[in-house]
């Protein structure tokens, strides 16, 4: 097993190592300590190590979410669905903001946050001209403009 710099401590462990004896209790909780970085149990204490029995499936558990949330990309959290080339493409093809999120199956806000994010992009590809004068739009263009805002 790896060596870990760190490992969950929970508090059922520490009322086990306060219900021993201090001499015990500090035993049990250096092993602790070692099974948890290193993942080795050495301890030739057979009380130590019915105890440990118990404690050996928490330390494992919560190493393996940590390891599952690094994979995800950050810790505790899931992997980013939101697609934004995908939403700007629907976006220049017409569709609703709900038309989108309905399609991608994401909510609504993450398809505004996008649109809103690359609202200038946007804008410059409705003024085609490049004249800056009030351009007229076409229904389906401004419903996708109004589209943009959030309220």
């Amino acid at each position: 097993m790896a060596e870990y710099e760190n490992f969950v401590f929970y508090g059922s462990m520490r009322q086990t190592v306060e219900a021993l004896p201090e001499e015990m209790g500090n035993k049990l909780l250096r092993t602790i300590m070692e099974y948890g970085t290193t993942g080795i149990l050495e301890n030739d204490d057979t009380v130590i190590y019915a105890i440990m029995l118990s404690i050996i499936p928490n330390i494992k558990s919560a190493k393996k979410r940590y390891s599952a949330s690094v994979e995800n990309g950050k810790k505790g959290g899931r992997p980013t669905t939101v697609d934004e080339p995908k939403i700007l493409e629907l976006h220049n093809q017409g569709l609703t903001q709900k038309q989108i999120s309905e399609s991608l199956s994401i909510s609504i806000k993450s398809v505004q946050r996008v649109l809103g994010q690359n609202r200038q992009k946007l804008d410059k590809d409705i003024d085609t001209d490049k004249d800056n004068d009030k351009d007229t739009y076409t229904d389906k263009e401004e419903e996708a403009y109004t589209d943009l805002m959030p309220f």
